[in-house]
């Protein structure tokens, strides 16, 4: 991929509906809403690791009775093969740990390219695929899957590199009993192969620094895939330039594995993965959208869609600085909400999910979180982090609490950073918020919150 290091994608953990696994403190409210609340912290797994704790990239998904939390366990180093990947039950009724020692399914699979990895977990927390299956496996990386059920199928889409390095987005479906029903995958937004052959070189060897033959060229990565029963929606980003990505997003009928209608170029400019989530009505994305200029910031973005792709929102492009469009979409400037107004953004200790956004519909509204860092003004040293949420409105352009609810915080006179939220839907308008705490040395862990 251009410009972008791999990362611990084999061990990538996503959870789909029945389930398959893949490698409050202070808040506001908007007029009329009353204001979202926060359950005390639960440890997913305290026990796991024998009390050492390298847990890192949670996912997670609810089922009928039980949320089902999955995370990559043993390693700080993202670009190593040993990690294994462990799950963990969390109880709808009380937010309480089911399974505090966690439960494994270890993947200690060798090779020089990244594969795509699949395991069944039942409610009762049993593994149905102990070794795991292969969803696609070739010669080229493929990684950074992400999972849905819709059709009588789950629906895997990941990032793959059989044109490398420029990478693609693809997809397989798998049935519920765990047979691969397109064992190569299928493309769902390529680049064009005429525009590779026309600057790729003989070989397609690296030429050094200064010669990246591939610039004018696109990559798709990190997709998402949210479901409404009957199609997926499937979010990527595309990257522009090093500086600069896109967000996109299209349809696919689960049940064959195919495109419906066009690819949509998405507004705004997102640097993370565009998170996307089913409505009654449609869908909905979002994302930490970056306002350019002489001090960039990401600001919390969420954008409303039709079920056919057609916008409800819009962030038009800020061609002047000094007297910019207004914004037609929920937007959030959490700097100034949480630094009153002062100091700078900061990507944080250890950071790689740079201000992740997430999304779920709870039943009446869309809930988005997103992480977030800064300094506080003029103290250099002294940096803060937190998880925040907030509800869109399904019927206007606006967020409904504002400032943020704070999920999780962290600070380094603590010594402790929040990042990385992922959500699940449960019952009775309840959200599961996962996160990694990061406490330190073999203290990086994942917590959970219900939110209301």
């Amino acid at each position: 991929m251009q410009g972008r290091g791999m990362s611990g994608y084999r061990n990538r953990l996503l959870v789909g509906a029945a389930t398959l696994v893949l490698s409050a403190w202070w808040g506001g409210a908007g007029e009329g809403a009353a204001a979202l609340q926060a359950s005390a912290a639960v440890v997913v797994a305290p026990e796991a690791g024998g009390g050492r704790r390298v847990q890192r990239q949670p996912a997670c998904a609810f089922g009928k009775t039980v949320y089902l939390v999955a995370w990559c366990d043993g390693t700080r180093q993202a670009d190593q093969p040993g990690a294994d990947i462990y799950c963990a039950r969390i109880e709808a009724a009380s937010g309480k740990t089911l399974d505090p020692g966690g439960i494994l399914w270890q993947d200690l699979r060798g090779g020089k390219d990244y594969d795509i990895y699949a395991a069944r977990v039942g409610e009762d927390g049993k593994v149905l695929d102990p070794d795991g299956f292969p969803v696609v496996k070739r010669p080229s990386n493929q990684a950074r899957p992400a999972v849905g059920f819709g059709g009588g199928n789950y629906l895997v889409a990941w990032m793959d590199a059989r044109q490398y390095p420029v990478y693609g987005l693809y997809c397989a479906r798998v049935s519920p009993e765990g047979k691969v029903l397109d064992a190569e995958g299928k493309a769902l937004d390529v680049e064009d192969p005429a525009r590779i052959a026309k600057v790729a070189p003989a070989e397609r060897s690296w030429l050094g620094d200064k010669h990246y033959w591939w610039q004018s060229l696109s990559s798709r990565f990190d997709p998402a895939v949210a479901s409404n029963g009957k199609t997926c929606l499937v979010t990527c980003l595309r990257e522009v330039h090093s500086n600069q990505t896109t967000g996109y997003a299209l349809l696919v009928d689960p049940a064959e594995c195919s495109v419906k209608g066009a690819v949509v170029k998405l507004p705004g400019e997102p640097r993370g993965r565009v998170a996307a989530c089913a409505m009654p009505d449609g869908w909905a994305v979002a994302f930490d959208h970056w306002v350019s200029g002489w001090s960039p910031t990401p600001r919390m973005a969420a954008l409303r869609l039709e079920e056919s792709l057609r916008l409800h929102d819009d962030i038009p492009p800020r061609r002047d600085e000094r007297n910019p469009p207004p914004p037609r979409a929920p937007l959030m400037d959490l700097q100034k909400l949480l630094a009153n107004g002062g100091g700078d953004y900061q990507q944080g200790k250890g950071h790689f999910a740079f201000w992740q956004a997430a999304a779920a519909w709870n039943g009446r509204h869309l809930l988005v979180v997103m992480d977030y860092g800064w300094r506080t003004k003029n103290k250099v040293n002294e940096l803060n982090y937190a998880v925040v949420a907030s509800r869109v409105d399904p019927e206007a352009p606006r967020f409904l609490d504002d400032p943020p609810l704070v999920v999780a915080s962290g600070n380094m006179p603590s010594g402790t950073t929040v990042r990385h939220p992922v959500l699940a839907a449960g019952p009775d308008g309840a959200v599961l918020v996962v996160y990694e705490l990061d406490a330190g040395v073999d203290k990086l862990g994942i917590e959970a919150r219900v939110v209301r």
